[in-house]
């Protein structure tokens, strides 16, 4: 179930996806660090660690942030969810 798994054991497989953030965002202050971002089509607020400017998932793959999940099912929730953000934030003008 999409957001449940932040509180799972350390010790269970993870599964995880990047993410990119839109030009015009300043995510300076937030290198480095976990934020929580709110996903409206899924309703739930989530976790997601924003990558530092030299971390190997910003230079070799352009991902500002990334996401991890507890399960494969889970991660293709989240996936889907983030998804349908991005596509509602363009259709809002607001990913430009």
């Amino acid at each position: 179930m999409l957001g449940v798994c932040v509180e799972s054991p350390r010790s269970i497989e993870r599964f995880g996806f990047g993410a990119k953030a839109a030009p015009n965002v300043d995510l300076s202050r937030v290198e480095g660090t976990m934020i929580e971002i709110q996903l409206v089509s899924a309703e739930k607020t989530v976790p997601v660690g924003v990558t530092g400017p030299d971390s190997p998932a910003r230079k070799q793959q352009g991902f500002h942030f990334y996401f991890m999940t507890c399960s494969e099912d889970c991660c293709r929730q989240l996936q889907a969810a983030v998804s349908e953000d991005i596509l509602l934030g363009h259709a809002l003008g607001l990913n430009e």
